[in-house]
């Protein structure tokens, strides 16, 4: 029975080591996840944003379910995947970024 106990005892730092992972790490990036599912849900045509690759530009329309038509300028628009959009910004922000000479 000590050993048992012994192994037991010599495990429990591993646990909390693995515990605090996942507190630290793990439920805040899950958390993070749903939060951008959901803004992708939510996503329609008009709607300002930022792509994961930093290029301002306002929503054309939806293609397809996972596809979506943003306009990244006045008169250019290209296609990307949904999850390429990072987060809904103020449309305010793109209209400054389209009138602005470079």
């Amino acid at each position: 029975m000590d050993e048992y106990w012994t192994r037991v005892i010599q495990a429990l730092p591993a646990l909390v080591v693995l515990l605090v992972l996942y507190w630290v790490y793990l439920r805040p990036l899950r958390r993070q996840v749903l939060t951008h599912r959901k803004l992708l849900s939510k996503l329609k045509a008009g709607d300002a944003v930022i792509t994961e690759g930093g290029m301002l530009g306002k929503v054309e329309a939806l293609v397809e379910p996972d596809i979506v038509r943003i306009w990244i300028s006045p008169d250019r628009s290209v296609a990307l995947k949904r999850s390429g959009i990072a987060e809904v910004v103020d449309e305010a922000l793109v209209d400054k970024a389209w009138t602005q000479e470079p």
